[in-house]
């Protein structure tokens, strides 16, 4: 089993979000590339390796980042 975690895949899942975007075919390929290496883990783009590396320093300031940028986003749709 692997696991992949990506930042924000440019897919209609993602379309009203205002962010840098990783393609599907390099979620894909990073994917494929894990697989063949017999990783556990496949961090797929620059996003995701940044949220790994930030919850592993300091996971309370993290979710408290994650919560105000979601926050921000709910009080922009109002």
């Amino acid at each position: 089993m692997v696991s992949v975690f990506a930042g924000y895949i440019d897919t209609d899942m993602a379309a009203d979000i205002d962010r840098v975007k990783t393609s599907p075919q390099q979620v894909a390929e990073r994917t494929l590339a894990g697989i063949r290496e017999s990783l556990d883990e496949v961090r797929a783009d620059d996003r995701a390796e940044a949220i790994w590396q930030a919850g592993r320093k300091d996971l309370v300031g993290l979710h408290a980042q994650m919560q105000q940028e979601w926050d921000e986003r709910e009080s922009r749709k109002a």
